[in-house]
């Protein structure tokens, strides 16, 4: 079995070891073991054992796939490719559009071009090349607005994807449009490229009074009757998740003045609970870094659009930040005697 091959990953020792640590400082990547591994590797399945015997409708919705990069090791955006192209429905697959957010290297320019047009199916992947760096959430943006599938979604340059990966999330979206539906996130280790997942285990976003995003535990009264169902979710990883094209525009899209990832974990759970119908998939949010370990509902939130604020309605307090982290404060700004600012995500 070749290197790589069915997830495994690749050893370094001696004089190699030493060329591993410094290629890890400078791209915080293995990208010579990247180079080694194949290209279309196959990947241990990760799915829940009883989700492997599950059928699912051949009319879902279509999709397009939007992935922004800028820099990406080549060998890497390439098997991010591979992965979609091998292990997503043809029927389902709209387009591939990749962004390139003004990259210098040169194998991402005419290099890639050629590798595209002479190895993958012709016309599905849709190369964007922007003449100055936009930042990842203008690239995305302009990935969606150029895209044709009736469902988008948006991945990192550095992904492989499993067997069934997209079914279960056009599932969910076709069920209700305004559903955000997102898989479990299984990890590729940057040292070795081993493909790991923990068997039986799912992941539950969540962030804490710094507005900083973790991951912790579904509660008992979330996880359903078998291991397969759907599980409620607070907040979402920006690069893992599918929306309907149109929803996305609904709700305003991403913010075009974020210029870095991961604002938009927390942002585009807002926007999709408290602009439109206030409907809460998961009751509460647990939150931390409090005086006492508290529960609070998300949902009893909504953006005060006047102000900018997100507002807790029973209180008529506003979530503001003091400097030092999230606080409440009194929403009008003439009690406050502060000028109107309204919360950002940056």
């Amino acid at each position: 079995m070749h290197n790589g091959e069915n997830g495994r990953g690749v050893t370094f020792v001696g004089e190699e070891k030493k060329k591993v640590k410094e290629l890890l400082k400078k791209h915080q990547i293995n990208v010579l073991a990247s180079d080694i591994i194949p290209l279309n590797r196959l990947l241990p399945d990760s799915r829940p054992p009883r989700c492997k015997y599950r059928t699912y409708a051949h009319d879902l919705p279509t999709t397009s796939i939007i992935i922004p990069f800028y820099d990406e090791w080549p060998s890497i955006l390439i098997r991010t490719l591979y992965s979609i192209i091998n292990r997503t429905p043809r029927h389902l697959l709209q387009e591939i559009i990749l962004v390139d957010d003004n990259s210098q290297m040169v194998e991402l320019k005419r290099p890639l071009d050629e590798y595209i047009n002479d190895n993958f199916p012709k016309g599905i992947i849709k190369v964007i090349r922007n003449p100055t760096r936009l930042g990842l959430i203008k690239a995305r943006l302009k990935g969606w607005r150029e895209s044709t599938g009736q469902v988008v979604v948006f991945f990192d340059s550095h992904m492989e994807v499993n067997i069934d990966w997209l079914q279960p999330l056009l599932t969910e979206v076709k069920k209700d449009r305004k559903t955000i539906a997102m898989g479990v996130l299984d990890y590729v280790n940057a040292e070795s490229f081993e493909y790991r997942f923990n068997e039986g285990y799912m992941t539950r976003y969540g962030f804490d009074w710094r507005l900083v995003f973790f991951e912790t535990f579904f509660r008992q009264d979330q996880i359903g009757a078998t291991e397969e169902d759907v599980r409620p979710g607070t907040i979402m990883v920006g690069a893992a998740y599918a929306v309907d094209s149109k929803y996305f525009g609904e709700i305003g899209a991403y913010d075009e003045g974020m210029t870095v990832w991961g604002g938009e974990n927390l942002e585009m759970s807002w926007r999709a609970r408290n602009l439109q119908n206030n409907q809460c998939l998961d009751n509460h949010s647990y939150l931390f870094q409090a005086p006492e370990t508290l529960y609070v509902d998300i949902c009893h939130y909504k953006l005060a659009t006047q102000s900018g604020y997100l507002k807790h309605i029973k209180s008529g307090f506003c979530l503001d930040h003091d400097g030092q982290g999230p606080i409440m404060r009194a929403c009008n700004k003439r009690e406050r005697g502060l000028e109107d600012r309204s919360l950002k995500f940056i």
